[in-house]
């Protein structure tokens, strides 16, 4: 229940079991492992590619391809007031650098998410005033009308640095 309690859900005995079933769900893709000492459960971290190794935190200066997700993102409650496509969204913003493009077109291809749910995510951020956006015109002799413009973001704090 301790569990549900953290995720914000109704405190029933529904909610323990859909958090038991999510536990299993984990632990047969290999992505944790868990014990059981008496009613309580000790969950394991094992590595992010379901080969069932224990996870090893990077040592300081290994890359390892992470990247930090702020507690700000559950203390101030944006799990609760992002939409689907604006979480992901934010996912995917905060792994790229202060200042970035991210193309519709390609948005399956590179971020595994349809170019709808890019601009929804996107919009969702901006509405919530999280992202600014800009557009930037340059030449493009083989385009239509001789120019294309680029959309250009910064998450705001908290998640950006202020400008």
């Amino acid at each position: 229940m301790a569990w549900a309690r953290a995720l914000d859900m109704r405190q029933t005995v529904g909610s323990e079991t859909t958090v038991s079933k999510n536990w299993t769900w984990l632990e047969e893709r290999k992505l944790i492992r868990s014990e059981r000492h008496h009613r309580v459960r000790k969950v394991f971290m094992l590595t992010e590619d379901g080969s069932g190794r224990e996870y090893v935190r990077p040592e300081k200066g290994e890359l390892r391809g992470f990247f930090g997700f702020p507690f700000v993102y559950f203390t101030e409650r944006w799990h609760k007031e992002l939409s689907l496509p604006g979480k992901a969204v934010l996912l995917i913003a905060l792994s790229q650098r202060s200042t970035f493009t991210l193309v519709t077109e390609r948005a399956a291809a590179w971020y595994g998410v349809s170019a709808d749910t890019l601009e929804r995510g996107l919009d969702d951020l901006r509405n919530h005033g999280l992202l600014a956006t800009w557009l930037v015109t340059r030449k493009a002799p083989r385009a239509r009308l001789g120019f294309t413009s680029v959309g250009h973001h910064r998450l705001n704090p908290p998640f950006g640095k202020a400008k």
